[in-house]
């Protein structure tokens, strides 16, 4: 194959002959232009090369053979290989590459994907606004040559383009169009546009200058500071202390919520595992302690902290914070309210669930609890951000992003859609104690968000900063300094604050024992999943509803009963360009593995020739040969080798591309998962005394496909 190198010698690069340009021997030489098979740049290719070289007058044909030669590469270089440069066959060349290309159905097909393919900007970015509109005028440009009027596709492109803009550039747009009724024209984007990259990029030197750590002011973040964000709100103390061996935190091991909150065992396993003292938990054996530190529970030789007592980590964070802690208090903590307040959220079948939120003015982000994501049926999209906790605390990654519309409960017609970060758990119950009515008359007669913010309950959403502005109204009531306040929000009054001491706090008390949460959650899902699941009827996402309507409407049985399917088609056949080239090059290959591996070859041939007297495929009638639209699947066989025989595979290709692209498994649906859970086949193996198991031979292939559709599955 002769392919021209135009990366590494110019004087490899086909040029334009100079002799009538001889007064221009200043300017550069004109550079050929290059084609490898891709359909896009055809038409610019066919247009340069005709008027440079295929009508040049000066050039003979032999000239002519050679310059095509070393412009094309690739797929359109092997058309040419075989042909030598002679001064007969430029023209058998030049009618191979216009009979193979020049196909309009095709390239107009691949200009209007690359229109509706363009992917939306995330970002405020010129490059990318400049990058789409050159699309959009280089595909214009194609169609316009190919006979395709396009003047009349204003509202259309104008629609498809303003809804791949980034949220700013659109909310820009919009406001420029202001009270206008009149759609606007394409000459008008392509006008917004280029002022809103000419502007960035006029302002882009001042704003994306690096910053460096020289001269920055104390507290200032880095980018890379910024790319790991709080899930609730710190305050820096500029404080230096010892590094928790544990966490890695700033403080001592004795004070990590971490370590306190394991069990005994686990703590004295936490020890010996980070080869500690058990006396003063220093980095040294406890035989070789010098410290004359002694439990102050029973004077033994090991840190209170590992002491076999009843008392919770609760208790032993308060007592180690308080005996080293300037200001300690000796009174409990003040009780207190957080904002909470019920919504409707609206499932994919319509139904309103309601779910409990939490107004956090301490959480920089939005998030959502998992288990409700799958109860609304909502699209995640990719988000893997950090999140750090009070202290510095690693809290894990978020598992997504998804938008989640809010209804007020009190009134459906107020709404908010909310952005939220999923998390697999939120907070604990809140709130942690249960609080008796009050008499608080500031708070009398208010359409509560929440009606009982004073029972202990479940969080669905967190609501930051990132929206909290959004939901919330100016109105706002207080009462005493010991009592709640109210806030008006769109969802309602929420109550929050602090709670008097002479308030009924219904809070049992246990004795000699502590109830583990987490464990008895984990004892639950043990005992559940013994249970035998109900079955449940999962509503189809669109595309799958389609797929099932199609197969509804169209599916018919013969005379034997077999089943007759169509194609479930979700995109026109015409978007299929030529499949045969890829599928001979891939059947030239397999006759070489066939000449060379006489096994692998009897295998295959067995195969087909059953293939073919089962009735699973039949000879094309040679009318029938030229149909414009089929599509030519490749294949090949996966050779399985046994101890005492082996047996074959063929896998036919749905998902080779054509030229244009496009294969044919891209326009078809997939349709819904139809397998039964593998977990509930076993329980009902268990379920029953008796077990039946049966085969179909060559089951999917009983199952016939429509003869309208036969000509997409055809083989070579």
């Amino acid at each position: 194959m002769e392919v021209a190198n135009t990366s590494t010698r110019s004087s490899d690069t086909p040029v334009t002959d100079t002799r009538s340009y001889s007064r221009r021997g200043s300017l550069p030489k004109i550079r050929l232009p290059t084609f490898n098979g891709d359909l896009h740049t055809w038409r610019s290719f066919y247009d340069l090369f005709s008027s440079m070289v295929g009508h040049n007058e000066e050039l003979n044909n032999v000239e002519k053979m050679h310059y095509l030669k070393t412009c094309l590469a690739g797929d359109a270089a092997k058309l040419v290989t075989n042909l030598k440069v002679t001064d007969n066959t430029f023209d058998i060349a030049w009618k191979n590459l216009t009979s193979r290309y020049e196909n309009k159905r095709v390239l107009i097909s691949a200009q209007l994907d690359r229109l509706f393919n363009l992917k939306p900007i995330k970002a405020k970015s010129s490059q990318e606004l400049n990058s789409m509109m050159a699309t959009v005028t280089e595909s214009l440009g194609t169609l316009q040559t190919l006979n395709c009027h396009t003047s009349s596709w204003d509202p259309l492109l104008v629609h498809q383009l303003s809804r791949l803009l980034d949220e700013d550039t659109r909310e820009a747009w919009e406001v420029k169009l202001g009270s206008s009724t009149a759609y606007p024209t394409l000459k008008e984007f392509e006008e917004f546009v280029t002022g809103r990259t000419r502007a960035w990029e006029t302002l882009a030197p001042a704003v994306t200058k690096p910053a460096t750590n020289k001269g920055r002011a104390p507290g200032a973040q880095s980018r890379s500071d910024r790319k790991i964000r709080s899930l609730v709100a710190t305050t820096p103390s500029g404080k230096t202390g010892v590094e928790c061996r544990l966490c890695k935190s700033i403080h001592p091991l004795y004070l990590c919520p971490n370590y306190l909150s394991q069990s005994l065992e686990r703590r004295k396993r936490v020890i010996i595992k980070l080869k500690l003292c058990f006396n003063c938990l220093g980095p040294h054996r406890a035989n070789s302690c010098t410290s004359p530190r002694r439990c102050k529970t029973c004077s033994g030789k090991h840190h209170i902290t590992l002491h076999n007592d009843s008392k919770s980590s609760s208790q032993l964070l308060n007592k180690n914070a308080s005996e080293h802690s300037t200001d300690s208090a000796s009174e409990s903590p003040p009780l207190t309210l957080l904002a909470t307040c019920r919504a409707k959220a609206k499932t994919r079948d319509g139904r309103f669930i309601t779910v409990r939120m939490l107004l956090d003015q301490g959480s920089e982000l939005s998030f959502v609890l998992k288990e409700l994501v799958h109860r609304l049926g909502l699209t995640r999209k990719s988000a893997a951000i950090p999140l750090t906790g009070i202290d510095g605390t690693f809290s894990g990654h978020t598992k997504g992003q998804v938008a989640v519309t809010l209804y007020s409960a009190l009134d459906l017609t107020a709404s908010y859609e909310l952005r939220a970060y999923i998390l697999p758990k939120l907070t604990c119950e809140i709130p942690f104690f249960e609080v008796s009515r009050h008499s608080w008359s500031h708070l009398d007669n208010l359409r509560l968000a929440d009606p009982d913010f004073g029972k202990p309950g479940p969080i669905h959403v967190i609501i930051g900063t990132d929206s909290y502005g959004q939901i919330i109204h100016p109105n706002l009531i207080k009462g005493d300094p010991s009592s709640p306040v109210a806030q008006l929000t769109l969802f309602g009054w929420v109550i929050s604050g602090p709670v008097n001491s002479s308030t009924s706090i219904n809070q049992g008390s246990v004795y000699h024992c502590l109830v583990d949460t987490d464990l008895q959650d984990l004892l639950t899902r043990f005992w559940e999943q013994e249970e035998i699941p109900k079955s449940a009827i999962t509503p189809l996402n669109p595309n799958d509803a389609d797929c099932e309507e199609q197969f509804r409407s169209t599916v018919s049985r013969d005379r034997d009963g077999r089943y007759i399917v169509r194609l479930p088609l979700k995109s026109p056949v015409t978007l299929l360009g030529d499949s045969s080239a890829t599928a001979l090059r891939c059947m030239s290959r397999l006759r070489s593995r066939l000449n060379q591996d006489r096994t692998y070859a009897k295998l295959y041939s067995e195969f087909l020739l059953e293939y073919q007297t089962m009735g699973h495929m039949v000879p094309v009638a040679e009318p029938e040969s030229a149909n414009p639209f089929t599509c030519y699947l490749p294949h090949h066989g996966v050779l399985r080798k046994g101890s005492l025989s082996s047996n074959i595979r063929v896998v036919f290709n749905g998902s080779s591309r054509t030229s244009s692209g496009i294969s044919l498994n891209d326009i078809l649906h997939a349709g819904a998962k139809l397998q039964t859970n593998i977990f509930e086949v076993l329980l009902w193996f268990r379920s029953h005394r008796f077990v039946f198991s049966s085969d179909i031979v060559k089951m999917y292939r009983q199952i016939l496909l429509h003869p309208d559709d036969q000509d997409f599955q055809r083989i070579f």
